[in-house]
């Protein structure tokens, strides 16, 4: 199998319930980055929560078909990251870092 350069500019698509979210996988410079500021300065486990809003606002680009209480379309907006269903947002991880985000759901249950 053949190695994928992240590129700057990519632009992915993940489907999921009817709605398509558009997003660009996270650099390894730039999650280091997320992790290393997810973590109290104390020691310990990173903020798991933190974590995946971050990189969430980092890597998404937009979405369609995303709607609100009363089923009127949403224009994307990074301030509403956070209320997509935690499901859907370990989903969105796991496709942003291609497989790499093991036991995430586990770690944001905690």
């Amino acid at each position: 199998m053949a190695i994928t350069i992240i590129r700057e500019h990519e632009r992915l698509t993940l489907e999921k319930g009817g709605s398509k979210f558009f997003y660009r996988r996270v650099p390894q410079q730039e999650r280091a980055r997320i992790l290393s500021q997810a973590v109290p300065r104390r020691g310990g486990d990173p903020n798991w929560e933190r974590v995946l809003l971050e990189m969430l606002e980092y890597a998404m680009l937009g979405w369609e078909n995303v709607l609100d209480g009363d089923g009127s379309a949403l224009d994307f907006d990074k301030g509403l990251i956070g209320y997509i269903p935690q499901d859907v947002q370990v989903d969105l991880m796991d496709a942003i870092n291609a497989g790499k985000v093991q036991g995430l759901a586990e770690k944001l249950k905690n």
